[in-house]
């Protein structure tokens, strides 16, 4: 039988505070599924984290979300530790239960420290009161950095409105992560993209690679407006099809034009079908400056 304290089993106990008294700035804690089984697990790491003044860079993961005794510790943590700066949260399946988002963002929005907050891979997208929930945390005023990729938020077009309004109340933000969300299955997610990110003046990177962009080209003209109304310094966008025919790249390159921003330009695009173009985005990366690939 498995030796038990305070309803931890003892091997577990062991290896939480053999990770803790390294007293790193960094702690990393990723469990299979059977972690978020027992209430008591969770529970014992909020008792240590929630007063921890190490700890500056947090990754927890586990399906904590599954069990909501689970979600309630980590808005414990959330709300009592002032330390922690950034805290990712990917693969604990939040989504699934839109209460258990609730208090999540309950926690979220009496932090004060947390700057970065990762919550990608979270099946946010299966209900829109998802991103209500997470819109409200958010508006805390501190978060600058926020990671939401491969949630699936364009399967339905009000995650993106609700975002958008987020965004919009939220001029903190100004790294936004969107990688793999189905964004360019619908124009209107990436109007809603546009509108909550072009009054905010802080704004500074985007990542929306694999969002199937290229698919139309009134979405890639939405890319285009993004370059010329914000203040974008970075930007990823590969393996989105901008490539896909030349009317693609000519209106993606009239943003590039028009844009006096951008430093960093991640797009993965392959131009060897349209010359002149091609040349076109060379001179122009080297006139602007912009590096990446």
């Amino acid at each position: 039988m498995t030796e038990k304290i305070n309803g931890v089993d003892k091997e577990f106990y062991d290896d939480i505070n053999y990770e803790l008294e390294k007293n790193e700035d960094q702690l990393s804690l990723c469990f299979n599924e059977t972690f978020a089984e027992n209430p008591e697990n969770m529970k014992y790491i909020a008792s240590k984290l929630k007063e921890n003044k190490t700890v500056k860079d947090l990754t927890l993961s586990g399906k904590i979300g599954v069990n909501t005794e689970n979600v309630i510790q980590l808005a414990m943590i959330l709300k009592e530790n002032n330390t922690i700066k950034e805290m990712q949260l990917s693969d604990n399946k939040f989504g699934l239960n839109p209460e258990n988002m609730k208090i999540l963002s309950e926690g979220i929005k009496e932090n004060k420290s947390i700057e970065n907050l990762g919550l990608s891979h979270n099946e946010l997208g299966c209900n829109s009161d998802n991103l209500k929930y997470l819109a409200e945390g958010i508006n805390n005023k501190v978060i600058k950095g926020l990671y939401l990729g491969t949630n699936e938020l364009g399967k339905n077009v009000e995650n993106m409105k609700k975002l958008s309004f987020a965004l919009k109340e939220n001029t903190t933000i100004e790294d936004l992560f969107l990688e793999n969300n189905c964004l360019g299955e619908n124009l209107e997610n990436m109007q809603n993209l546009l509108n909550g990110i072009r009054t905010n003046n802080n704004f500074r990177k985007l990542s929306i690679y694999g969002n199937k962009i290229g698919s139309n080209l009134e979405n890639v003209k939405v890319i285009s407006a993004i370059l010329k109304e914000t203040l974008i310094e970075s930007l990823t966008i590969g393996e989105n099809q901008i490539d896909a025919n030349v009317e693609n790249v000519r209106e993606f390159l009239k943003g590039i034009q028009e844009n006096n921003t951008l430093k960093k330009l991640f797009d993965g695009l392959n131009l060897e079908n349209y010359e002149v173009e091609d040349g076109i985005f060379e001179n122009l990366k080297k006139e602007k400056n912009i590096s990446g690939y």
